[in-house]
């Protein structure tokens, strides 16, 4: 449906769905990408809002992480300019972040990210879920 990915024996597996992380943390990257990988989701990852926009014109995505505090632009300003982009505005963005204060998670809500995790209270499997979740609805 979506290619394959390789099980840990190099087997070839069905990729079930593909995110784009848009993180600039390499260590949170990293344990993102083999979590997905491990549930057959294949990831892209962009440290910034130009390299986000490059996958996103090249790559069908079915899901999007998207950190607040990015190089250069933020995260809520290009998630809103995903949700006025015709090819972009149906895909499930979660706002994955440190700022947990209300008016913050407000702030991501109300740009239209499907769902705002912060980062300190949820584990790469319940982001995955989380991912799952979205992209079946």
């Amino acid at each position: 449906m979506f290619g394959e990915s390789r099980d840990k024996n190099g087997k070839d597996q069905p990729t079930v769905a593909t995110v784009l992380i848009v993180e600039d943390d390499n260590f949170l990257v990293d344990l993102l990408e083999r979590k997905f990988t491990r549930s057959h989701i294949k990831a892209f990852v962009a440290m910034d809002a130009d390299h986000a926009r490059l996958i996103l014109s090249r790559e069908k995505i079915d899901a999007i992480l998207l950190d607040v505090i990015l190089p250069g632009i933020d995260g809520i300003t290009l998630l809103k300019e995903f949700k006025v982009d015709e090819r972009l505005k149906s895909i499930p963005v979660i706002v994955i972040s440190n700022l947990g204060q209300t008016e913050e998670i407000k702030k991501g809500m109300a740009a239209g990210a499907a769902a705002y995790i912060i980062k300190a209270n949820a584990t790469p499997a319940e982001i995955v879920v989380k991912v799952l979740d979205l992209i079946k609805k």
